[in-house]
């Protein structure tokens, strides 16, 4: 999941992520779980 957008701003999970961050929030699972993201995201491309 892209942070930043083609226009050189955050994107919404970006932000969400970095709030986290500055909170304090260090282990990922704490991250997922303050900004209600996934840890792992499939976009179903094959590698």
């Amino acid at each position: 999941m892209a942070c930043i957008s083609s226009d050189g701003k955050p994107t919404e999970s970006g932000t969400r992520m970095l709030r986290a961050l500055q909170s304090g929030f260090r282990s990922p699972k704490e991250i997922a779980k303050r900004t209600r993201l996934p840890l792992f995201r499939d976009e179903g491309r094959t590698l």
